[in-house]
C-alpha cells in the first residue's frame, strides 16, 4: 500500500523537521578550531529541557544541552527503553533537538573520546503522563505500529483506561441482555395467550414471499447430490489450501493477534476491522496452536457451508432442481473458494448473511418466533464478523417493506412481534459491542469516503475478480443479464429478493460515500455474490427448459472459470519469504534498516516471519527524516520482488526476491545512491509492473529535494498506474495521495 493517509497526516510534521533541522536528525556543534583559547575546566555535564516532555497527540520535543567541561572530545548517545544505544551527537558542547520522545524512559549519555571511553554525565528524559489518549492520537500511533509505510514501533496504549472502559461497556451489555431476556419471555407469554383467547381467526393466513420447497423436502435423490456438490465443494477448497502461504491482507490478522483482547474489543484499525472475527481466531491459536489449518478453520467451514446454503435459498424462491445448478456454481466459484481460505471474515460474513435470508424467508412464509430469532441471531453475528453486513441489513429492511405491503391487511403485531423484538435486541446488543469502536471507525471514515453519491466505476473490476475476466467473461454476463430479465418478468416476491438484495447494497455503499480501491468492494460485496449466481441459474432456465441443456450450459459456465481454479489449486508460490526472513535475521544488525520497494506484500510477509527479533523497516516517505543517523557504517537492506533494480550493490537472490545492500554515512548518501540505480533500472519505461518503482523513485526525489525531474517520474508513475487494471478506477483523494494502502 504505497502512500497511506497517515503519510498525509505526519506529512506537514515531517516537513517543518527537514525544513528546521540541519542534515541529519540532530543540529550537531562543530569542534572548536585549532589553535582557539583553551576553555576553563568545569564538570561535566548534559541536562534536558523540557523534561518531562509535556503530553501530546504526537511525538514530544526535548532540547539536550552538553559540556564535557574541558573542551575534550565527547559523545552524545541515546538508549531508548533500554533499547541498545544510538550515536546521537558529538563534540566538546553543543545543543540538540530530539522530536520524536514517545512514552517510555530515554537516556541520553555523555562519553569522553571518540569510542564511548568514559561516561562522563547522563540524564532521563521521560513523557509526562497524561490522560486517556483521543481517539485521534491514538489511532496515529496505531497506524504507526500496523502500516508498512512509515513502520515505526508504536507507543504503549494506557491499558488500563481501556480495562475500564471495557468493563463499563460490557456492564452496559450484560444489562441489556437481561432486559431482552425478560422482554422476549414476556413477548412469548402474551403471544401463546393471544393465541389461546383468539383462535386461529385473528390471525389469517398470509401471502407467501416464496412457495419453493425447504431442503428436508428435497427427494432423496436430490440430497445425495447436494451431497456430492457439497463434497466436491469441500475436496477443492481444501486442495486449494494445501501448502497455500498466508499472504497480503491475512498477513494483517496473523499481526493483530499479537495484540490483548482488550485491544481488540476496544480498538478499530487498518487490519483490526472485524474485531470480533480477529478474538475468535486469537482465543483458536491460544487453544489449539497456530497451526494454518487451525486459523482458516472458520471460514474454510463456512464456505464449504455457503454451498447447501445457496441451494436452500434457491430452492425456496423457485425449484429443487434451479437449487442444485445454484449449489454447483457455488462450489466451483473462483472467488468464494479463495475467501474460503483467506483468515479473514468474508467468507464468514456472505454465509451467516445467507442463513439470515434462509430464516427471513421461512418468517415471511409463516411469521413465528424460531425462524424470527434465527433471522435475528444470524443478522447480528453477520453485522459482528464485518460492519459491512449493515448493507445486506438495508436489503431485509426493505425486503420486509414489500412483504407488509403485499400483507397490510392481514399482518398483527404479534406477527411482526416475532421478528421486530429479536432483532431489536440482538442488534442491540451487537451495536454495543461495538460503541467502544465508534471513535475510530468515524476517522477511518473521514478518509475512506467522499461526497455522497460515490461512483460504481468499480463494477468491471469485481466482476473480473467475482468470476474471471477477458472473452471468457462473456457466457457469465450472458446469463446474468437472461436471468436479471427473467425474474423482473415474474409477479411473485421471490424475484424482488434477487433484485433488492443485488442492487441495495452497492447503492447503500455509494449513498453512504463510501470511497475504496476497485478491488475491495469485491470482499465488502460478497453477500451479493451467492444471489447473482442464484441469477446465472435463473438464466440458464430461461435460455432451455431442457436439463441436459442446463447442465451443458452450467458446465460451460464453470469451464470459463477453470483457469481462476487451476491457479489456485496449482499454481501455488514456493513462499520465498520464510528463507528472506532468515537471511534478514542473520545479517541485519541493531543500526541497520530495511525498505520494501512493494510495502504492501513484502514487509507484511517479512514480519510475519521476522517477529522475534523484529527488524527495523523505513519507508520511502521517512527516509530522509529519520529522528536518528546511522552508525558508521551505516547500511540499508532493499527489498524487491518486482523486476530486478541494475545495480553495483552487492545483493542476494532469494526465489523470485532480489535484496541490495547499500552502505554509506548517512541515509541520505544511501538514498541517492539507490535514486540512481532505479532511474538507470526504469530508463523512463512506462509499464504496469514498474508502478511501485517509479512510486518509490518520486518518494526519494521529494524526500532528497531532487526536484528537477519529480514532475516527469511523477507523471510516468501515473501513466503506468493507468495501465495497471487494479488501479485504474482509483478514487479521487488517493490520485492525488498516491496511496495504496487497503484498511
Amino acid at each position: 500500500m504505497p502512500g497511506s493517509f497517515t503519510a498525509l497526516l505526519i506529512r506537514p510534521i515531517l516537513f517543518l523537521l527537514v525544513t528546521s533541522i540541519p542534515s541529519g536528525s540532530f543540529a550537531q556543534t562543530s569542534p572548536s578550531p585549532s589553535g582557539s583559547p583553551a576553555k576553563a575546566k568545569s564538570r561535566p555535564s548534559i541536562t534536558a529541557s523540557l523534561n518531562p516532555v509535556p503530553p501530546g497527540p504526537a511525538y514530544g520535543t526535548t532540547k539536550i544541552v552538553w559540556n564535557t567541561g574541558d573542551g575534550a572530545w565527547g559523545q552524545v548517545y541515546v538508549s531508548d527503553n533500554g533499547a541498545p544505544e544510538k550515536l546521537a551527537a558529538q563534540g566538546p558542547e553543543g545543543t540538540i533537538e530530539a522530536p520524536w520522545i514517545g512514552q517510555g524512559n530515554y537516556e541520553f549519555r555523555l562519553y569522553a573520546g571518540q569510542g564511548r571511553e568514559k561516561l562522563l554525565a547522563s540524564v532521563n528524559v521521560r513523557r509526562a503522563e497524561k490522560a486517556p489518549e483521543s481517539p485521534a492520537a491514538r489511532k496515529d500511533i496505531s497506524r504507526r505500529a500496523e502500516r508498512p509505510q512509515p513502520l515505526a514501533a508504536a507507543e504503549d496504549r494506557n491499558i488500563a483506561a481501556d480495562a475500564k472502559s471495557l468493563s463499563l461497556n460490557i456492564g452496559a451489555v450484560a444489562f441489556a441482555a437481561f432486559g431482552g431476556v425478560l422482554l422476549l419471555l414476556a413477548a412469548c407469554y402474551i403471544y401463546k395467550k393471544a393465541s389461546r383467547r383468539f383462535g386461529a381467526a385473528a390471525l389469517p393466513v398470509l401471502k407467501p414471499l416464496c412457495s419453493g420447497p425447504r431442503l428436508r423436502e428435497l427427494s432423496p435423490a436430490y440430497l445425495w447430490i447436494l451431497t456430492l456438490i457439497s463434497t466436491a465443494g469441500a475436496v477443492i477448497r481444501v486442495a486449494s489450501q494445501v501448502g497455500r502461504p498466508f499472504i497480503g491482507d491475512e498477513v494483517g490478522s496473523l499481526l493483530s493477534l499479537q495484540h490483548s483482547y482488550t485491544d481488540l474489543m476496544t480498538h478499530f484499525g487498518t487490519w483490526q476491522s472485524m474485531n470480533a472475527y480477529l478474538m475468535m481466531l486469537k482465543a483458536l491459536s491460544e487453544n489449539l496452536g497456530s497451526s494454518p489449518w487451525v486459523l482458516v478453520m472458520p471460514t474454510l467451514m463456512a464456505g464449504i457451508a455457503l454451498v447447501p446454503l445457496v441451494c436452500a435459498v434457491a430452492s425456496r424462491l423457485f425449484s429443487a432442481r434451479l437449487g442444485l445448478l445454484a449449489a454447483a456454481l457455488t462450489a466451483f466459484n473462483p472467488f468464494l473458494i479463495e475467501c474460503s481460505l483467506q483468515i479473514r471474515s468474508y467468507s464468514l460474513l456472505a454465509a451467516l448473511s445467507l442463513a439470515c435470508l434462509v430464516c427471513f424467508i421461512d418468517w415471511c412464509n409463516a411469521p413465528g418466533w424460531l425462524s424470527g430469532i434465527g433471522s435475528a441471531a444470524f443478522g447480528s453475528l453477520a453485522l459482528l464478523m464485518h460492519l459491512n453486513a449493515i448493507y445486506f441489513l438495508a436489503f431485509l429492511f426493505f425486503l420486509l417493506l414489500i412483504w407488509f405491503w403485499h400483507n397490510r391487511s392481514e399482518v398483527r403485531l404479534l406477527r411482526l412481534l416475532s421478528l421486530l423484538l429479536p432483532m431489536v435486541i440482538l442488534l442491540g446488543l451487537a451495536a454495543a459491542t461495538l460503541l467502544p469502536l465508534l471513535p475510530d471507525m468515524a476517522e477511518i471514515r473521514g478518509v475512506w469516503s467522499s461526497a455522497p453519491p460515490t461512483s460504481v466505476n468499480y463494477l468491471p473490476t469485481v466482476m473480473d475478480m467475482y468470476f474471471t475476466n477477458g472473452f471468457w467473461l462473456l457466457p457469465t454476463l450472458f446469463l446474468l443479464v437472461c436471468g436479471f430479465c427473467s425474474a423482473a418478468r415474474r409477479s411473485d416476491l421471490s424475484s424482488a429478493v434477487l433484485l433488492l438484495g443485488i442492487l441495495i447494497p452497492p447503492a447503500a455503499t455509494s449513498l453512504m460515500g463510501v470511497s475504496h480501491y476497485p478491488w475491495a468492494y469485491a470482499r465488502f460485496l460478497i453477500d451479493i455474490l451467492p444471489l447473482m449466481l442464484i441469477v446465472i441459474v435463473v438464466g440458464i432456465d430461461a435460455v432451455s427448459p431442457r436439463r441436459w441443456a442446463q447442465w451443458l450450459l452450467l458446465a460451460i459456465v464453470t469451464a470459463t472459470w477453470a483457469p481462476r481454479i487451476g491457479n489456485l489449486l496449482v499454481k501455488k508460490d514456493e513462499s520465498p519469504w520464510p528463507q528472506v526472513a532468515a537471511y534478514l535475521r542473520e545479517n541485519v544488525r541493531t543500526a541497520d534498516y530495511c525498505l520494501s520497494v512493494n510495502p504492501l506484500d513484502e514487509t507484511l510477509m517479512i514480519k510475519t516471519y521476522t517477529a522475534d527479533p523484529p527488524i527495523s523497516f523505513i519507508s520511502a516517505q521517512d527516509f530522509a527524516n529519520r529522528p536518528e543517523p546511522l552508525l558508521s557504517p551505516g547500511r540499508l537492506f532493499v527489498i524487491n520482488s518486482g523486476d530486478r533494480l541494475l545495480s553495483d550493490a552487492p545483493q542476494r537472490i532469494i526465489g523470485s526476491v532480489q535484496i541490495l545492500l547499500y552502505s554509506g554515512p548517512s541515509l541520505q548518501t544511501i538514498g541517492t545512491t539507490l535514486l540512481d540505480d532505479l532511474r538507470r533500472s526504469l530508463n523512463k519505461r512506462v509499464a504496469p509492473k514498474f508502478v511501485n518503482h517509479y512510486r518509490l523513485t518520486v518518494d526519494l526525489m521529494s524526500k532528497l529535494s531532487q526536484t528537477a525531474e519529480q514532475a516527469e517520474y511523477t507523471s510516468l508513475y501515473y501513466e503506468c498506474r493507468m495501465r495497471t487494471r487494479r488501479q485504474r478506477y482509483l478514487p479521487g483523494q488517493f490520485l492525488e495521495a498516491g496511496g495504496e494502502e487497503e484498511p
